[in-house]
């Protein structure tokens, strides 16, 4: 999938409130880093960054690099920060001047899933794609549509250097391809289940696309 440069101001109206920057992820070529703390809150970077920036972090106490990588959608708006009850501007914080905001919270990976890391993640959260791309959509063999969030080039854990592998599917799960007429707006479900796989991809669901 092609990976696009759009801007906020172009987002579609339905999807949040313009005014909550630090709610707000644009997709495209852009770098963003996360950091993640010890219940598993995830701390998503509000500024594009380099590989040598993130590296170059000085992460306090309770915090730890998570892995980096670039947005697929387009636009990306969280309502709120997890295990918070009413929509609002997402908690925030400073690393080495680079603000970092919570916008999710990661569950415990599902055991049964070889050949990728597949796990309940709590965040709140809608994302828009813009005519005219075409998009991945994953099947977990369990006929539900999983759309995609991500492209991680670092992997916490596995080497900060080490080549990811390409894209390849554990047994059962199917991957079909969808080109947009129109602007598409999917908001997931709470708690979403993400699927990380080998290359880095990474999707989310389950949603029912009538595409």
């Amino acid at each position: 999938m092609t990976l696009t440069t759009t801007p906020l101001a172009a987002a579609p109206s339905s999807m949040g409130c313009l005014e909550w920057e630090d709610n707000w992820t644009v997709g495209g070529v852009a770098l963003r880093g996360e950091l993640m703390d010890a219940e598993g809150n995830v701390w998503l970077a509000q500024q594009p960054m380099t590989l040598e920036t993130y590296d170059a972090l000085e992460v306090p106490a309770g915090l730890h690099r998570s892995g980096v990588g670039k947005s697929v959608a387009d636009w990306a708006y969280f309502r709120r920060s997890p295990r918070t009850l009413d929509d609002g501007p997402l908690e925030t914080i400073e690393v080495s001047g680079v603000r970092f905001a919570r916008a999710a919270l990661a569950g415990h990976p599902e055991p049964a899933v070889r050949s990728a890391m597949v796990l309940p993640i709590y965040k709140h959260h809608v994302v828009g794609y813009a005519a005219g791309r075409t998009l991945d959509i994953l099947d977990m063999g369990d006929g539900w549509d999983h759309i995609p969030q991500g492209s991680q080039v670092r992997f916490a854990g596995q080497g900060w250097d080490k080549p990811l592998p390409p894209l390849a599917l554990p047994e059962g799960w199917s991957m079909r391809h969808i080109t947009l007429t129109s602007d598409l707006v999917v908001e997931v479900h709470c708690p979403a289940r993400v699927s990380v796989l080998p290359s880095g991809d990474l999707f989310m669901g389950p949603v029912r696309l009538s595409l």
